[in-house]
């Protein structure tokens, strides 16, 4: 059985932080206009309406009640002392906690991981359907060297698994 739990709703992901960052240059005044149209005046209010058992954040990562203060566009978005922030490191030692940063909730941290199988079920054929990857799930890997990314942080929790084991196997059995 799977469970999800939804701790909070939220109007996009990233899209402040795009925005607020310039992922799309120029950034023009209108990318302004168009989202505050979209997820403060609309979604928003239809979210609001709809479902009022959980708080609604209008991107993720954001900076809360500080975002509103700043027009829902934030210059700083998944500020670790406001909001919620993602954190990737895909070539970092991942596996230590005390590496990690300091923030109020990270709703997105880690690194990539390969599908499943089963996502791709119905839109491959069984031929390509190969773990971890094939060509046909490559071509749908948008992260520029995500495989090698994922294989890496694999290795890196391989090695520490056998470090565990052997240092298990020297001093406890």
């Amino acid at each position: 059985m799977i469970s999800i739990n939804t701790i909070k709703s939220k109007g996009n992901n990233e899209n402040e932080w795009g925005i607020s960052l310039g992922w799309w240059n120029p950034r023009l005044p209108q990318y302004d206009t168009d989202y505050r149209k979209l997820y403060v005046d609309t979604i928003y209010k239809i979210t609001s309406k709809e479902d009022n058992t959980r708080p609604f954040v209008f991107s993720s990562p954001s900076n809360g009640l500080e975002t509103i203060k700043e027009n829902y566009i934030s210059k700083h978005p998944g500020d670790g002392h406001y909001g919620d922030a993602h954190y990737y490191n895909d070539g970092g030692q991942l596996w230590d906690w005390h590496k990690m940063p300091n923030s109020r909730f990270v709703s997105e941290y880690g690194f990539e991981s390969f599908p499943s199988l089963q996502a791709f079920a119905d839109v491959l054929n069984d031929s390509d359907l190969t773990y971890p990857t094939s060509p046909a799930i490559e071509h749908r890997q948008r992260h520029g060297g995500g495989t090698q990314r994922i294989q890496t942080q694999i290795c890196k929790k391989t090695v520490l698994l056998l470090k565990l084991k052997i240092y298990c196997n020297l001093y406890y059995i």
